[in-house]
């Protein structure tokens, strides 16, 4: 039995190669789940961002609509206050030129 010595020549995968494709593998592996965990968490921000965005915009036009509503009842309640104060009922002229008014 002969022993055979190894040279420098016969060093199928050299350790540098090694090293690098390990630090290779462990860089892809981390810039992959940076950029999963970055687009999970970025996404629900923006969910939750559009969220209250339209809650601010609903609220503010429900206000808008409710004044508007008070407004109109309160005309039509002053309508009502001057049709039934006026002198004979419907037809008199003045209830006819506050029917105008509120037109």
């Amino acid at each position: 039995m002969k022993k055979e010595v190894a040279t420098i020549g016969d060093v199928k995968f050299p350790i540098g190669v090694k090293l690098a494709i390990i630090i290779g593998f462990i860089v892809l592996v981390s810039l992959g789940a940076v950029t999963i965990l970055n687009s999970h968490f970025v996404g629900q921000d923006v969910k939750i961002t559009a969220e209250n965005q339209n809650l601010s915009i609903n609220t503010s036009n429900a206000s808008i609509v409710e004044d508007k509503f008070s407004t109109v009842r309160s005309n039509v309640f002053q309508l009502l206050d001057l049709l039934s104060v006026a002198t004979g009922g419907r037809t008199s002229a003045f209830a006819k030129q506050a029917e105008v008014f509120f037109l």
